[in-house]
Formats: structure tokens, C-alpha cells, sequence
């Protein structure tokens, strides 16, 4: 599992987990503690590029949010993180 800075913020009242990974891809375990319930569907967005990637004029679309879906969301789960990403991530907890 990860060992690299990981960097997350969760928001109560909206449910959503963003995670960022500094710089390797990897499984990453998520543990929502004190969370009973999860749904095991998620939702989310996420932004990946090369080191240094950024959008110009003549690319615009060189960096662009891609959705995700995740079928295993749980109170402890593993999530897939590609290099250099930002993730946020929809959960739903009753």
C-alpha cells in the first residue's frame, strides 16, 4: 500500500473523499473509520498528466477531469491511483 505523501479532505455534509498522490501509482487503502455503511458503487472525477503537464492555447485539453466509477467502495476499500492524480471521489454512506 501507499507509502508516498498522501493528501485527503473529507467534506460531511456533501460526502466526497479528494485524494492526491504526489507521485507513484499504486493500490491505496482507504479505511473510513467510524463509517458503518458504504454503498459499494462511487463516483467521482479524477485528473492525471505527466509531471509538469499543463494546458496551452495550442493544447487545451492536455489535462482534463475523466470520471470514475468504482464497484467496491466499502468502510475499507482499495483504490487504484494512477501517478501525478487528483482524485475526488462520491461516496455514499447510510
Amino acid at each position: 500500500m501507499a507509502t508516498a505523501p498522501l493528501y485527503s479532505a473529507a467534506g460531511e455534509s456533501i460526502g466526497d473523499a479528494t485524494l492526491g498522490d504526489d507521485v507513484f501509482g499504486q493500490p491505496l487503502r482507504i479505511d473510513l473509520q467510524g463509517v458503518s455503511r458504504v454503498d459499494s458503487k462511487a463516483s467521482g472525477e479524477m485528473i492525471t498528466g505527466e509531471l509538469g503537464a499543463i494546458n496551452t492555447v495550442a493544447a487545451p485539453r492536455k489535462v482534463v477531469p475523466t470520471a470514475v466509477a468504482i464497484s467496491n467502495a466499502a468502510p475499507m476499500f482499495v483504490y487504484d491511483m494512477p501517478p501525478h492524480s487528483v482524485s475526488v471521489i462520491r461516496l455514499k454512506t447510510r
